[in-house]
């Protein structure tokens, strides 16, 4: 299978609407399913997605932006006589079926405003992005931001259909993410302007029931079925719509409406919903029939997101014309394993000119599935007149425990009529099993006192080896300690859907925080229904580095390292890879004779590791007890050539920082350093964990004053 997908220009319309919706899918479709472009004012008008089998558009258009249609294209691949159908009301100009978003009581609609009278007075979010083709054109996206920081994404694309098992379902999901600093319940109402074809009356067969005036099904009554179907005849049927209520990654709404399209037209939330009342849309006489499905508020907390998915699309039915016509629908796969019934429903129409009298219908499982306890193989359908149909439905249990291919049948029997029977395949598969790698170096080096690579990158391997699609898969890089995801990054990846053999590579930068050693790793991957997984991990050896004192040229020092009599630059004192500490002394030494200090004590600068706020910092505050950083100068002494100082509550700092600047004046041609002389860091208990000491190696960078190019030379040291 492939999805096309493509982004045009539309204009208006819903008076004569089923006059002219096929025409205009016809003749777009009449194309040859190649792209086209027809500009009209205000850019662009629509987005789309289509494949062989169904089709849905987005609004795009000022009017009404994020609305969508659905429609088939070829439609079901065994006839010839269901392409280019409506299943959503809208064709080239979505506004009909629209979905509303309740943030603390409140009840906002999706999309942009419209003139037209669906939601037409709000109120409305504010637009965060226009629908666009994303996921390498596989999925339609918009988003749209609402009061207290709720920013909601409806995504659009295609999906495997539950009882079709081909890609001609809608997948319709909408997120909803709290960016505010306080938790917000958040429901959604999705209203679909459903078809079934030209028809836009067609009863809803629901379980054993054929809806055809207002009905609700909640699912804390346990009266949510796995989905519905609509169709206007199961001889000859124009096209069969299908909404899938659960099962999968389908969110099971709390209820569902099914009544007619005029009183959810002019509501946002609740509306008049009359039991019994036909499918007439209210002041007229023409049958428009729609579906709310309700997904009740939940609180969602500060940083959280509430996500929910809907299916609808065709559905699948096994079709055996005659007298006592017979048609079968279930779903196309079942799990190893699986606790969720298997749905199996079995419709019979009276194609005769009588009515079919003690009629009943009879189920023949093979070995692999069972009924459930308590129900009856056999069903008692009473007497169908004449056109009219009947249904019955099963609840059975995958009891195979390898994967296999299953044929089941249904008998329909009247006393009146010749008997008839269909069968159909159900396809049983090993559950999603997901096969993960994690990948990354087995070491790292120091270079110029650094590691090397810094940051690393980590790559995890997540592969589906299960026979059926592994859905809402994340993925979460944990490193207990000694690394840290790089900044920027995040520690955590979704991966959405995975299809059997499917594989994805997830990348992270990671970074070392100071420890060294054999540093462990772990990539945890979840997905819902999986249980606790083996989480994968790996170590890393981080090798220790150094701690060292640098003696570096600062601001002033020209190119060749030469300075000139009168001549004023800086010397910086830097630390780098130093043990945490509290406090620090500080003794240096420079050359009187060819040098001195540019105002004394005023000469001294702090370095960034004692300011606070430090390009090197990585908290940007005080590291000992919360204390603001602190520095001063004890000592600065020109005729002796010395500067002392005392520095207490350093930033938090990795790698290279600055402790100390010194600004000085070239006084006479000569040669001459400066030189840490003594040194001493300890830490928050007092203990020295850090030194340089007058007898060991000492840090200096050389000074020549008028005797010519030369590079200044500058050693490290430490003990």
């Amino acid at each position: 299978m492939r999805t096309y997908s493509r982004q045009e220009g539309a204009s208006s319309g819903k008076s004569a609407r089923r006059r002219i919706l096929v025409a205009g899918i016809l003749a777009m479709l009449a194309l040859g399913g190649q792209a086209h472009t027809q500009e009209a004012p205000g850019g662009p008008g629509r987005v789309e997605l289509f494949n062989e089998y169904i089709r849905v558009v987005v609004n795009n258009s000022p009017d009404a932006t994020g609305r969508f249609s659905v429609s088939t294209t070829g439609g079901n691949p065994e006839r010839g006589d269901d392409n280019n159908r409506p299943l959503i009301y809208g064709g080239e100009e979505p506004w009909t079926s629209f979905t509303t978003v309740r943030i603390d009581g409140t009840s906002y609609v999706f999309g942009g405003p419209t003139h037209l009278p669906a939601g037409k007075d709000g109120p409305f979010g504010r637009p965060v992005t226009a629908p666009r083709l994303v996921q390498g054109g596989q999925e339609i996206e918009a988003a749209w931001q609402y009061p207290a920081g709720i920013e909601v994404v409806q995504r659009l694309s295609i999906a495997r259909g539950r009882t079709t098992g081909l890609p001609d379902t809608v997948r319709i999901e909408y997120v909803a993410i709290n960016n505010d600093q306080k938790p917000h319940p958040i429901g959604f109402r999705v209203v679909l302007d459903a078809m079934a074809g030209s028809n836009d009356g067609a009863p809803f067969r629901v379980g054993e029931r054929a809806v055809e005036s207002d009905t609700v099904l909640s699912r804390s009554q346990q009266e949510m079925p796995e989905f519905w179907q609509a169709f206007d005849s199961l001889a000859q049927p124009a096209v069969i719509a299908q909404g899938t209520l659960r099962g999968g990654e389908v969110t099971p709404p709390d209820r569902v409406y099914f009544t007619n399209w005029g009183v959810l037209r002019d509501s946002l939330w609740e509306f008049d919903f009359a039991p019994g009342r036909t499918f007439e849309r209210k002041g007229e006489y023409e049958l428009d029939s729609a579906v709310a499905l309700f997904f009740d508020p939940q609180e969602v907390q500060p940083g959280q997101s509430r996500s929910i998915v809907v299916y609808y699309g065709m559905g699948g039915i096994s079709i055996v014309p005659g007298q006592l016509a017979v048609g079968l629908s279930s779903p196309e796969m079942a799990v190893i394993g699986q606790t969720e019934p298997v749905t199996i429903l079995a419709y019979v129409q009276n194609t005769g000119r009588g009515a079919a009298r003690e009629t009943r219908v009879s189920l023949e499982l093979p070995g692999g599935l069972d009924l459930l306890p308590g129900e009856s193989a056999v069903r008692e359908l009473g007497e169908i007149p004449p056109g009219q149909t009947a249904q019955a439905t099963w609840a059975a249990r995958v009891t195979a425990t390898s994967p296999a291919q299953l044929t089941f049948s249904v008998r329909a029997e009247a006393a009146n009529a010749e008997p008839n029977e269909a069968r159909r395949g159900l396809r049983v598969v090993t559950p999603a099993r997901l096969w993960v790698q994690l990948r990354g170096p087995a070491r790292l080096d120091v270079m110029d006192g650094q590691w090397s690579p810094d940051p690393f990158q980590v790559t995890g391997v997540v592969r589906n080896d299960g026979g059926v699609e592994a859905y809402q898969v994340s993925a979460q890089l944990l490193t207990p300690y000694g690394l840290k995801v790089a900044p920027g990054d995040s520690d955590r990846r979704y991966v959405g859907t995975l299809r059997p053999e499917e594989q994805v590579e997830l990348r992270w930068l990671v970074k070392p925080t100071g420890a060294s050693g054999n540093i462990p790793y772990s990539l945890r991957v979840t997905y819902p229904g999986a249980g606790e997984q083996p989480v994968p991990t790996n170590t890393v050896i981080v090798p220790p580095r150094d701690a060292e004192i640098l003696v570096v040229p600062g601001a002033g020092w020209p190119d060749t390292g030469d300075l000139s009599p009168g001549q004023a630059f800086n010397v910086e004192i830097r630390a780098r890879n130093l043990p945490r500490f509290s406090t620090a002394r500080i003794d240096v030494a420079f050359d009187p004779a060819v040098m001195r200090l540019a105002g004394g004590a005023l000469a001294v600068d702090r370095g960034t590791l004692f300011v606070g706020t430090s390009p090197s910092s990585q908290t940007g505050g005080p590291a000992a007890g919360g204390a603001a950083p602190g520095f001063s100068v004890r000592a600065a002494d020109d005729e002796a050539g010395k500067v002392s100082i005392e520095a207490s509550s350093p930033v938090e700092s990795q790698g290279t920082a600055s402790l100390l600047v010194l600004r000085l004046v070239a006084s006479r041609t000569g040669q001459g350093a400066v030189q840490v002389v003594a040194a001493e860091f300890r830490d928050a208990a007092g203990q020295v964990v850090y030194r340089i000491s007058p007898e060991g190696k000492r840090p200096q960078l050389g000074v020549a004053v008028g005797t010519g190019p030369t590079a200044p030379a500058r050693s490290p040291g430490g003990s």
